[in-house]
């Protein structure tokens, strides 16, 4: 685990305008007349009924309902461009790939052909329409724009300062010039420690710490992304019975931290969140970062009956219990 420092004057412009970066995220473009019935079928969401230029979020989730990825799906008039939240695209194509059986769906790797880069700031809306004369796209839809004959595709997104983002779907010749483009209308391009530290702010959760198969999608925040009135999908079962019978036994929450042995938490094995005065494991530290505007900060999993706000806590390493390196208190998401 890494404690992320942001570059200071990239922080403060990420406040006051908007910033972009490159994300290093897989891509699988889809093709096939079930491409969405068969995505729809395996994963939480409702996007069966896509049609082009729409788009829609959706997790694809173990048998044990457990996070294999969060997949963001853009249709196109007779495709589909499948951004993942992580980078493991075999695993994803396998996965897909299992399941496809009788059905007309077909995957393969494009992530060298397109550059994701993310917006974020209190003004992409205005970024956007005086570099491409194009509004800020509702959520759900695509918006497009066409340059030297390629399309670059814009969605809404969750922005990571300021209330909107937006993540842009470049075909990888292009990207250079977008990002000179960028430059040129006052877009300030930030650092992956800056970007992190804003992400650990916004209380959004990342493939890798918190985005895994050791999750759910309840757990990790996700449910506006879980359908509980369509059919069957993989996993679907133990997920409703999670939700059904209150069974999510942790929660994604923040930590605000008033005493902090740094060093420590730049280094392997986890790191325990414990409850101040009975020493109680409640769950453990997934991302630190040192936030100008709320000190060292972090995201962990807290087991759902300690999951309350201001409580004080502890860290310790997992093989060391009896050594507090940290002290704070946990925080609902986003910090403010």
């Amino acid at each position: 685990m890494l404690l992320y420092e942001p570059v200071e004057r990239e922080y403060l412009g990420a406040l006051a305008r908007a910033t972009c970066i490159k994300e290093k995220r897989g891509v699988i473009f889809g093709t096939g007349t079930d491409r969405f019935d068969l995505l729809h079928r395996l994963s939480t969401g409702e996007i069966g009924n896509l049609k082009s230029g729409q788009e829609g979020t959706t997790v694809l989730t173990s048998e044990k309902g457990r996070i294999i990825d969060v997949l963001r799906v853009l249709a196109l008039a007779d495709s589909a461009i499948i951004l993942l939240a992580g980078n493991d695209v075999e695993v994803v194509r396998s996965w897909l790939d299992k399941y496809t059986i009788m059905d007309d769906f077909e995957t393969t790797d494009a992530s060298d052909d397109y550059q994701v880069v993310a917006l974020h700031g209190p003004n992409v809306g205005f970024l956007l329409q005086g570099l491409f004369a194009v509004p800020l796209p509702e959520n759900g839809t695509l918006g497009q724009v066409e340059i030297e004959d390629q399309v670059i595709l814009i969605l809404r997104d969750i922005g990571l300062s300021g209330p909107n983002g937006a993540l842009l779907v470049v075909p990888s010749p292009l990207s250079s010039k977008v990002m000179r483009l960028l430059s040129g209308e006052g877009c300030l391009e930030i650092s992956e420690e800056t970007r992190q530290t804003l992400r650990i702010e916004a209380g959004r959760p990342e493939f890798g710490p918190e985005l895994s198969e050791e999750f759910n999608p309840l757990e990790a925040g996700l449910v506006s992304h879980v359908s509980f009135t369509k059919g069957c999908y993989i996993g679907q079962e133990v997920i409703a019975r999670l939700d059904t019978y209150d069974k999510v036994k942790q929660r994604l929450m923040g930590v605000q931290f008033d005493e902090i042995e740094a060093g420590e938490f730049n280094g392997e094995g986890k790191f325990i969140i414990r409850e101040s005065t009975g020493n109680e494991a409640l769950g453990r530290v997934t991302s630190v970062a040192s936030s100008p505007r709320y000190g060292t900060i972090g995201l962990g999993y807290i087991r759902s009956v300690w999951a309350t706000p201001e409580l004080e806590v502890v860290v310790t390493l997992s093989d060391d219990p009896s050594r507090t390196i940290a002290k704070g208190r946990l925080k609902i998401l986003p910090f403010s």
